[in-house]
């Protein structure tokens, strides 16, 4: 192109014009509306670029539905947790291989969450290298920003390598095509996402005024998790035990159990002491639901439920059963010997009291069962089941909103869905 036009003014007699003050780099502009990483190296910039590396945890806003931390479906569904729910067409060619692990890399759910992970790891990136441009950072600051950005990349390889296990690591260095051509995925990256969280537990603060940004214990606890799916578990239990001595959350507050379960689920309880690590959402911010949980838009009952949409994520019988007990213990080897009861099982016989075995009485703030309390919206419905024979009988429960937080920690979509306000918790004490 530049070859061309420099042909055509030549034709048109313009070289004087051109041989003693004009270059052909005029012709290279950076493209309108875009900034540059250079341009806004330097605090503020810093900054800002640090506070979208943050949102990458939402996942979502830039990849679809199932792409958070939530991992409802690389968790929940994949595993025996849960199960799509819906009617089996439903999100089908998305969800359905998943659940029956027979996804293909073409699948728009491998592409979606594959795409959260590396656009958090190339946001994290531009902030380590914007920093390195800007002379307007002291030190002391600039290693508290180094630890957050790694922190943050530490914790998106993490999720590449548990989801899909053969990623390749991508650190700041990596800024042309062809460097990233080069990259594959044959080898351990467990080092590098070591490296990366245990320089953020290192260098973190043990608290911040900014109740969501991570500080030394949340990075530590990932840290050592790290380290337990590597089977290093002296070196994990050391990591934890210092975090149980002296872990504080973002308040100064040790971290400790909530005295009523059920609170740890409820937004006035948020980033309380049980909360080691929790992704920020919020609704009725003037954002139109932008800063929202995306994520759990399907996730709710249907029909006269609450929110009345979409019906997926319905909890799996395996994962019920497991609430069993006997003299106050789990049945570890032995839970699913035994269904509880429920009105798909039993239509005459139901709800399951736990007439033939104890419950844990978590289950119940854990799981929607027909018959039972739900929250305070009174008894549980069949009718808020979308497809019994898909779902099953179930219901989520953990991350729906009270009656009561309507309007503050939730508020309706545009479309039927709902706009969930409260935070998505990534680690619990």
């Amino acid at each position: 192109m530049k070859r061309h036009i420099k042909s055509l003014l030549l034709g048109f007699g313009f070289v004087g014009l051109f041989t003693v003050s004009c270059k052909e780099t005029f012709l290279d502009r950076p493209p309108l509306g875009a900034i540059s990483e250079n341009a806004i190296a330097n605090a503020t910039g810093v900054e800002g670029s640090l506070v979208v590396a943050y949102r990458t945890l939402t996942g979502n806003n830039v990849a679809g539905w199932y792409t958070s931390p939530m991992n409802w479906l690389w968790g929940g569904i994949r595993s025996d947790d849960s199960y799509k729910g819906t009617e089996a067409s439903d999100q089908g060619t998305e969800i359905n291989p998943v659940e029956r692990f027979e996804v293909l890399p073409n699948s728009p759910s491998v592409s979606n969450k594959w795409r959260a992970i590396y656009d958090g790891v190339g946001m994290a990136n531009i902030v380590l290298r914007q920093l390195a441009q800007a002379k307007d950072i002291p030190q002391n600051q600039a290693t508290v920003i180094t630890a957050q950005a790694r922190f943050l990349r530490g914790f998106h390889h993490f999720e590449g390598k548990r989801t899909f296990n053969n990623v390749p690591y991508v650190d700041e260095k990596v800024t042309t095509t062809e460097q990233y051509q080069a990259l594959t995925n044959d080898g351990n990256i467990w080092p590098q996402i070591e490296a990366d969280l245990k320089f953020a537990y290192d260098n973190l603060p043990n608290t911040w005024a900014q109740l969501g940004r991570v500080n030394k214990w949340a990075a530590g606890a990932f840290y050592a998790k790290a380290l337990l799916y590597q089977r290093k578990f002296n070196e994990a239990k050391t990591v934890f035990d210092a975090i149980i001595a002296s872990g504080t959350n973002n308040r100064g507050e040790r971290f400790g159990l909530q005295a009523d379960f059920k609170d740890v689920f409820r937004g006035q309880f948020e980033n309380g002491r049980e909360i080691v690590f929790a992704v920020q959402y919020t609704t009725n911010d003037g954002t139109g639901g932008a800063n929202s949980n995306k994520d759990a838009e399907l996730t709710n009952p249907h029909n006269d439920g609450p929110v009345g949409c979409c019906g997926f994520y319905q909890p799996s019988q395996s994962l019920v059963n497991a609430y069993q007990t006997q003299n106050g213990l789990p049945l570890i080897a032995t839970y699913n010997n035994t269904d509880v009861r429920n009105h798909e099982s039993h239509p005459t016989n139901f709800p399951d009291r736990g007439d033939r075995l104890a419950f844990d009485p978590r289950m119940d703030w854990t799981v929607g069962r027909v018959g039972i309390p739900y929250k305070d919206y009174g008894i549980a419905r069949a009718s808020w089941i979308r497809n019994l024979a898909n779902g099953g009988p179930f219901l989520p429960n953990k991350h729906i909103q009270w009656r009561d937080e309507v309007g503050t920690y939730y508020v309706a979509g545009g479309w039927g869905q709902g706009q969930l306000g409260k935070n998505q918790i990534i680690m619990r004490r």
